[in-house]
């Protein structure tokens, strides 16, 4: 009998992760260096999907967004008196004895039904202790199932 349930499936990485406060001259600089990036971006009046063009990107300030090239991943969050909060997460593969995370695939419907699925990697950081549960820690985007070309 199919239940339609699966496991989790949890892979061993290391996480490297880097956490800047930016101003918005800082951000737009970022978001041009990451133009290229697969993702999307959340302004006043826009929702932008990446790539897309430089001017597209800095007509208006961000609210939100996330993105990610080869293995790291970025996400940007508006704090409010022109400051963002910008994260970069590099996963990598590990082995087990190596690893900083386990990394476990998930998904979630895209509002443009050309884009399919919005795909992210929870990560949960492995405790010190092995009687202690890992913790989620961060949920990165790696992509979209059906980008539009």
């Amino acid at each position: 009998m199919d239940l339609g349930w699966q496991p989790a499936v949890l892979e061993p990485v290391t996480v490297h992760s880097i956490r800047r406060l930016l101003n918005a001259d800082q951000v737009k600089q970022e978001l041009i260096n990451k133009c290229n990036s697969s993702g999307w971006l959340l302004q006043a009046s826009q929702k932008l999907h990446l790539p897309a063009a430089t001017q597209l990107i800095t007509v208006q300030n961000p609210l939100e967004g996330e993105g990610c090239s080869g293995d790291t991943s970025w996400h940007l969050t508006y704090l409010g008196q022109e400051v963002w909060q910008w994260v970069e997460h590099q996963v990598e593969p590990s082995t087990p004895e190596q690893a900083t995370h386990l990394a476990e695939a998930t998904s979630h419907q895209a509002a443009d039904p050309d884009l399919g699925s919005l795909q992210y990697q929870r990560l949960w950081r492995l405790a010190a202790s092995s009687d202690q549960a890992p913790q989620l820690e961060a949920a990165v985007f790696t992509g979209f199932t059906g980008e539009m070309a």
